[in-house]
């Protein structure tokens, strides 16, 4: 995959699952690095499937479902009144009946910058093909995306950021995340930058669901980048985008 590093020098990712600062003739890319680290320090959900993704994080060259916005949780109200005992927090369901770690996100720094978006993906998977009258569709789509674009071999597959991961996606690294908070562009600007060299690519815009859950039932987290990368919770009724990325 050819990936672009937007906290060092701008790098891309190829199918083959190798990066580079620059576009290779003869290999096909399809992510961008934007954050250089080891992912699974922070997610022991990714750490105990995926040891070997310890070098970063990466961000697909274009939108799932086309690009077209889309609801978190269309049947949010129905799971909330069917199953009862969840009370609509998909994240206590996940954690009674996975082996992953609640995807519930409190309204202060500390729970905003769990980065477990992988963690997050998998128990929403695994609440999908149990409850599928009730779906998450942003990971949903998701899910598809990787059924049309292969991940690398040595990568976790692609996965719904959490919000401080998606936060990093927009915006430099900072020590704390929180609600309402405007945070630029910056990273946003630098990917864009390695996405318009690339045919096909699309730039990353617009409105963007996190995996990050709101401790209310009704919410989910996201990011706006037409807010200058501004972080809040929206009902998961509300049709943003959703952009995959992956550890590698």
């Amino acid at each position: 995959m050819n990936t672009a590093n937007t906290q060092a020098s701008a790098s891309a990712t190829d199918s083959d699952g190798t990066f580079s600062t620059e576009l290779i003739d003869g290999k096909e890319p399809i992510a961008v690095v934007y954050w250089v680290g080891d992912p699974t320090a922070k997610d022991s959900a990714l750490l105990a499937e995926h040891p070997e993704c310890t070098h970063g994080l990466a961000v697909t060259l274009t939108d799932a479902a086309n690009g077209e916005n889309m609801m978190w949780q269309p049947e949010f109200t129905a799971f909330r009144q069917t199953v009862t005992e969840y009370s609509g927090i998909v994240g206590r369901w996940v954690k009674d009946n996975t082996t992953y770690k609640s995807s519930v996100t409190q309204n202060n720094t500390e729970s905003l910058m769990r980065a477990i978006g992988y963690n997050n993906t998998k128990g929403f998977e695994a609440f999908n093909e149990a409850m599928p009258d009730y779906i998450i569709q942003a990971v949903a789509e998701v899910t598809a995306y990787g059924e049309q674009v292969a991940a690398p071999e040595k990568s976790s597959g692609w996965y719904l950021p959490s919000i401080i991961e998606l936060r990093d996606l927009l915006c430099t690294e900072s020590d704390e995340i929180r609600e309402n908070g405007m945070y630029g562009m910056n990273n946003t600007n630098t990917i864009n930058a390695v996405l318009e060299k690339i045919e096909s690519a699309e730039l990353i815009d617009g409105n963007y669901w996190s995996s990050s859950e709101h401790n209310q039932y009704t919410k989910a987290w996201s990011v706006s980048l037409t807010l200058q990368g501004r972080v809040w919770s929206q009902n998961k009724n509300y049709a943003l985008k959703v952009r995959p990325i992956i550890a590698f």
